[in-house]
């Protein structure tokens, strides 16, 4: 049983960063997010996970759930990773339990537990809900309504590795050519569409229109960018480019620069077919777009735009961008509760 003051810490584990917190039953966090460094020694990064977990323990913390991505149920350790390789085999879950053997650790794919947050905390009407979190990778989440029953159910698929829907195919966007995703496939989703496709794209295109004796607004953007400038060095353009984000594009494109709106509109083009696909195959009562990427306006505004005009059997379905900055930890944190009670 919950008592009305226990506490779980959800744990949103991403390529990047990983971010965790102290929930309360009722969502509410009740600690400091702390980021943990996905460096690229996973051993590392357990000893940082494990010492910053201790110090958001007290007596009333009782469980620990972890998003996860490329989760592999099955085998309770990381799958196949296209952003995190070296992570691939790594049982965290086994690995949290031998060292805090007095709580409940429970593990799912990230983007499952994203689209429970968004189930539990994110305010949306009972229905199916798909969920793709945008951001260095495209995970997908879902949550499957049952009417008959009233109930929600997760689906994972029978082996613990399902929703993978940044790694379905879609067509090549206009004015871009066929790119390899990390997970070995051609044109997935992921491949057009998530922060590294943008980063990868917009590097070459910024260094193409410079051969031309053409500059971007984006390098300006880099260059301006106070996160940065402890990292940059030389600050010309073979370097700039090296840190071109999705945040910078979008500010260039707003700006009206020409290469940044081709950016944006391309993986617009992407997201679009996207919410295609998770429309005809779940019929959902709403799509809900998660991660740093969803408050990229213009693009989604884009990406809904092209979606509503693409041809389907099932009509064109709610698209919802998430009101909560940690669905991810939030989910974690429900999950966590759900083996409490």
């Amino acid at each position: 049983m919950v008592g009305r003051d226990d506490k779980v810490i959800g744990v949103d584990l991403g390529a990047t960063t990983t971010k965790l917190a102290v929930v309360s039953a009722s969502g509410q966090l009740k600690s400091d997010i702390k980021v943990v460094t996905t460096v690229e020694d996973p051993k590392e990064f357990m000893k940082n996970l494990k010492t910053t977990i201790k110090e958001l323990l007290d007596n009333k913390v009782r469980a620990i759930g972890l998003g996860i991505p490329s989760w592999d149920g099955e085998r309770q350790v990381i799958g196949h990773s296209p952003n995190m390789p070296k992570y691939e085999g790594l049982a965290v879950g086994k690995l949290l339990e031998e060292e805090f053997k007095e709580l409940k650790i429970i593990v799912d794919n990230d983007a499952n537990v994203a689209a429970d947050g968004e189930r539990q905390f994110g305010g949306w009407e009972d229905g199916t809900i798909v969920v793709y979190t945008l951001g260095t990778g495209i995970g997908g989440g879902v949550i499957l309504f049952i009417k008959e029953q009233k109930r929600c159910i997760k689906w994972q698929g029978d082996k613990f590795r399902g929703a993978e829907l940044g790694h379905v195919s879609i067509p090549v966007p206009h004015g871009r050519g066929s790119r390899f995703c990390g997970c070995g496939h051609i044109d997935c989703l992921e491949a057009h569409a998530s922060a590294t496709a943008v980063r990868e794209e917009g590097k070459k295109m910024v260094l193409m229109a410079l051969a031309r004796g053409k500059r971007s607004l984006i390098l300006d953007k880099v260059k301006s960018d106070e996160s940065l400038k402890s990292k940059l060095i030389t600050r010309e353009p073979k370097e700039l480019v090296e840190y071109i984000e999705p945040l910078h594009v979008n500010q260039s494109a707003q700006e009206g620069d020409e290469i940044a709106i081709q950016l944006e509109d391309q993986t617009a083009e992407a997201l679009a077919y996207g919410l295609r696909n998770a429309a005809q195959i779940f019929d959902p009562s709403i799509i809900v777009l998660v991660g740093a990427m969803r408050k990229w306006e213009s693009m989604v505004q884009k990406a809904e735009f092209i979606y509503r005009n693409l041809l389907g059997v099932v009509p064109a379905v709610k698209i919802g961008v998430s009101k909560l900055e940690n669905s991810g930890i939030l989910g974690s944190a429900g999950m966590a509760f759900s083996v409490l009670a």
